[in-house]
């Protein structure tokens, strides 16, 4: 069961005869209504961390320009540096899965090649 949201509000000039009003979300509740959050975590090999937060760098700007993300922060731990982690929002699951078949991420994939002993990938659902 979906919680409930806030509705939005939009004020119309009742004098104005300009059709049926259009379809409006507010973007706080675009995110809320079919968010699908990922956490990402990644554990590079010894030796090779500075070079996969490098590649993985490459991806922020690529990805945040794709269809339906919402959000997408990449950390790294303060006392092990070898561990990151990706914060993801997207609009739906399809176009998360879409984004896990994108030219930028293939090719972050073959450069990091055998630099990754683990990856965790959790999709989840905001509950608040």
């Amino acid at each position: 069961m979906w919680p409930r949201l806030p509705q939005a509000r939009i004020a119309v000039d009742p004098h104005q005869n300009a059709g049926p009003a259009p379809l409006f979300v507010a973007p706080f509740l675009k995110a809320q209504i079919m968010a699908l959050t990922i956490l990402a975590q990644v554990q590079a090999v010894a030796g090779k961390e500075d070079a996969l937060m490098m590649e993985m760098h490459k991806l922020i700007a690529a990805t945040k320009l794709e269809a339906g993300c919402l959000q997408y922060d990449m950390h790294r731990d303060n006392d092990k540096p070898g561990f990151f982690m990706f914060y993801e929002n997207w609009e739906t699951r399809a176009l998360w899965l879409d984004h896990m078949k994108a030219p930028h991420l293939a090719a972050y994939n073959a450069a990091t090649k055998g630099w990754i002993t683990s990856l965790t990938l959790n999709e989840m659902t905001r509950v608040d």
